[in-house]
């Protein structure tokens, strides 16, 4: 241990001069606790050389609320460093219906948060964020409107299993991006992903599983019941329901009970899956069904129960997107993939353009496609781009298979 003795010149001033030393070294000693300065002050007695901290018991600078966490500020009782941890929010306490913390009732809380089992969060974002640290099985999100008003596009990224209760709320056509930036998922979950939306309105899920799927063999299931999407013009996405691109891996749709009007193409993938449309209502869509399948592998596309009204689109509305518009057109880009429609139980009314109810080909070098009709409710128009076009027509409740060339 360094020591500071007193000088042996005589005279009061020295002796002075050696405590104002002391007194210097120590101060410069207790600048870090993890600094290794030993001091001996005399007078004291006190040793203040490297040490471990004393907390005391903490003051509260925030307190916690039912959703919001608090902050606990602690000093250390021998150099004086300060550190905060945080104070877990307590959570709602209903008694009667009733927070007897924030005296607020558990009507009007289920509608201003989002609810995961009984922890309450004042957004989705926030309740999202959660669920990341949950069992799988537990990530199920309770919204309504309330909980998504200061909800903006691109948001809330999804990169792995999640289910989420919309209650009728309206997301204004702002999205879930899946498998996209991947800022809250660090570490994108692999294997196979179940995700789930039900009761929701002007929501668009898209994604781009190219940039994040951990794994070529990872699966994708998304499933969307009781849905409703409108477009209206003011966003370049407005009324799109599901936009997948990439190649990546297999995605899984199952979209039931669902209705999408006056947009451009609602549904697009382009990786090999199976997808379902039970009981659906398309209207015054250019393309409402739109599948180009850009990788080798195997597509069931299974179009059950759906209605089709005015969709398709002609050369007046739009030169571009005429060449390819129909009610449901299915492609394939690369050798080897091989989609196949399965169309039964359904209805085609007012479809415009010149490329059928169906249409399995565009211009250039594509790939086989089968399509197999089963007891539709009206005839059904195929449409094989040749040169010329070629058209087959199976009639309502007939049963029969359609295939286009190897290649065009």
């Amino acid at each position: 241990m360094r020591k500071i003795y007193k000088s042996h010149t005589t005279g009061g001033g020295y002796k002075s001069l050696t405590v104002l030393v002391s007194l210097l070294i120590a101060v410069l000693a207790i600048t870090s606790c993890t600094q290794y300065i030993p001091v001996f002050i005399p007078g004291t007695g006190n040793d203040i050389s490297d040490h471990s901290h004393q907390w005391d018991t903490g003051n509260v600078l925030i307190a916690e609320t039912c959703v919001d966490d608090g902050v606990m500020l602690y000093t250390c009782l021998i150099c004086g460093e300060e550190k905060t941890e945080a104070i877990n929010a307590h959570g709602h306490n209903f008694e009667n219906d009733i927070c007897t913390y924030c005296n607020n009732s558990k009507t009007n809380i289920d509608a201003s948060e989002a609810r995961i089992g009984l922890k309450y969060y004042k957004t989705l974002k926030e309740a999202v964020e959660a669920a990341i640290a949950l069992d799988p099985a537990e990530r199920v999100i309770d919204i309504t409107a309330e909980t998504i008003k200061e909800y903006n596009a691109h948001g809330i990224e999804i990169n792995g299993s999640i289910t989420i209760n919309a209650n009728g709320a309206d997301f204004g056509n702002r999205d879930l991006a899946i498998y996209t930036y991947n800022n809250l998922w660090k570490n994108p979950e692999s294997g196979e992903i179940n995700i789930v939306i039900n009761d929701a309105e002007n929501l668009y899920l898209w994604g781009q599983p190219d940039d994040q799927l951990p794994n070529d063999n990872d699966i994708i299931n998304v499933t969307m019941n009781n849905c409703h999407n409108k477009g209206n013009g003011s966003l370049a996405n407005a009324g799109r329901m599901l936009y997948f691109t990439g190649t990546k891996g297999t995605t899984n749709i199952t979209i039931s009970n669902c209705s999408v009007e006056s947009t451009d193409s609602p549904f697009y993938t382009n990786n090999p899956g199976k997808l379902e449309f039970i009981d659906c209502t398309f209207t015054d869509i250019a393309v409402p069904l739109n599948f180009n399948m850009k990788t080798a592998g195997t597509k069931t596309i299974t179009v059950d129960g759906c209605k089709f009204n005015n969709c398709g689109a002609t050369v007046d509305e739009s030169a571009d997107i005429s060449k390819y518009s129909a009610p449901i057109r299915v492609v394939a880009t690369e050798e080897g993939a091989k989609p196949e429609l399965i169309l039964k139980n359904s209805e085609f009314y007012g479809t415009k353009g010149d490329n059928g109810d169906v249409l399995l080909a565009v211009d250039g070098t594509y790939y086989g496609v089968n399509a197999v009709l089963e007891g539709n409710k009206t005839d059904v128009e195929i449409c094989n781009v040749y040169n010329p076009k070629t058209y087959i027509t199976i009639n309502a409740g007939m049963t029969g298979s359609v295939s286009s060339s190897d290649s065009i």
